[in-house]
């Protein structure tokens, strides 16, 4: 009953419109909804994760050179307290440095 309701008044709504502002009017709906996924879905997408943090700048600064040569993209967060590296390179740079995976 309430679908009912909702569909008469959407049909009453788009009746009196010509059949191009009708067109124009749903293809800027479907845009604004592509849109909306769009943006829910690059905002879920992280690329970068921490592989250790609170560490000693200077013991962070000998773990990214390591990574470095190794062509582990990573980069220093936080005052160099946090080691952060590409999502497809953790499991590698864990192995690299030896450190458990749960860190």
């Amino acid at each position: 009953m309430a679908l009912d309701q909702a569909r008469n008044q959407f049909e009453s709504f788009l009746n009196p419109l010509s059949r191009s502002k009708r067109v124009t009017l749903l293809l800027a709906l479907f845009m604004i909804l592509v849109g909306m996924g769009f943006l829910l879905f690059q905002s879920s997408y992280h690329p970068w994760r921490v592989l250790k943090s609170g560490l000693d700048p200077t013991q962070s600064e000998s773990m990214l050179k390591l990574l470095h040569q190794h062509q582990i993209p990573a980069h220093l967060e936080t005052g160099g307290s946090i080691i952060i590296v590409e999502q497809d390179k953790q499991d590698q740079a864990l192995q690299l440095l030896d450190l458990p995976a749960s860190q």
